[in-house]
């Protein structure tokens, strides 16, 4: 299967949650479902964002860039935490001193997330 890069914004605010692999058949199936629905490298298979944490994204509007290779999601975050760390979202880390430094925190441990 082909894969976009997809961009993942908040709605309303703007901020970046996450970025990921998206089908190219994706907005198909998201428009479908209203859930943003990614690819996920470590499952190799098609993988609805919040399936095992609960972390919903409803997609509220969905862009592709000029070069028909970027998808930008809009969307509403359930639960406040997008990343698998447990943080708000997947950019936590900055470049200080040529170090990367963790400057987000973790709202929730991710071993309470993730239980089995």
């Amino acid at each position: 299967m082909d894969r976009r890069w997809s961009d993942t914004r908040d709605s309303p605010g703007n901020r970046h949650r996450q970025s990921a692999h998206a089908g190219l058949d994706e907005p198909g199936i998201i428009n479908a479902v209203s859930r943003a629905i990614y690819w996920s490298r470590s499952r190799n298979k098609l993988w609805r964002k919040g399936e095992d944490s609960g972390h919903v994204q409803l997609i509220k509007d969905i862009r592709l860039d000029c070069d028909n290779d970027v998808l930008l999601l809009e969307v509403e975050q359930l639960g406040g935490i997008a990343c698998h760390t447990g943080r708000h979202n997947c950019f936590y880390k900055q470049l200080q001193n040529e170090e990367w430094v963790a400057v987000e925190p973790v709202i929730k441990n991710p071993d309470d997330i993730y239980k089995k």
